[in-house]
């Protein structure tokens, strides 16, 4: 695994600082909620930053109730609780294992990075076949899916959670400095595999 910095900040407000020093001094930074599927990627040395930050100390975001699902709630607390309407509970019984339920979390499971059978692959297989738009680190790389045109990744979003989010009106609130913003959770994705999202640095 790359070496990394991490930080552990011990509130959303703390979290929000760090990452805007890291961006004003233009370094960049992932964040890291259960880490089953950043830390991973780590290791195939997909898009590794040299800045971590993790949200595991923030208990701010680890609310729950029958109206509010906090970023941090892992996805096991979904299954077993009483408060969320009963499709999210049974679709969070389906993801993965009880292992890492235990580690994932809602906000983690919702910010995935998008997959695909060229890029999910270690870094040696990936430089045998040349780079990819998604991991062009600069080279102009064509996209191997639909080759001859560099402007869209279409790997694909691979998580289980927000369709039945999206199935029950869900929004979405993303907060940064500035103050929080609120959307649909549809309005929160992007078609391009690169940029999956609307989340701010």
């Amino acid at each position: 695994m790359p070496p990394f910095s991490l930080h552990t900040p011990g509130s959303l407000n703390e979290a929000l600082s760090i990452s805007d020093g890291l961006a004003d001094s233009g370094q960049e930074f992932d964040w890291v909620a259960g880490g089953t599927d950043l830390l991973p990627n780590y290791k195939w040395h997909l898009n590794s930053k040299p800045h971590v930050i993790s949200l595991a100390r923030v208990s701010e975001l680890s609310e729950i109730s029958d109206t509010h699902i906090g970023a941090m709630v892992r996805l096991q607390d979904l299954v077993e609780s009483d408060s969320v309407h009963p499709l999210i509970s049974k679709v969070s019984s389906m993801i993965a294992s009880v292992m890492l339920r235990r580690s994932g979390t809602v906000g983690g499971n919702i910010c995935l990075d998008t997959r695909c059978f060229w890029f999910n692959q270690s870094e040696e297989w990936r430089e045998s076949i040349e780079w990819c738009y998604k991991c062009d680190c600069g080279t102009g790389a064509d996209c191997r899916v639909i080759p001859n045109q560099n402007t869209l990744c279409v790997a694909t979003y691979q998580a289980d959670l927000a369709p039945a989010l999206m199935c029950l009106g869900a929004s979405i609130h993303l907060a940064s400095s500035g103050g929080i913003r609120s959307m649909a959770l549809p309005e929160f994705f992007q078609e391009d595999g690169v940029t999956r999202n609307v989340l701010e640095p």
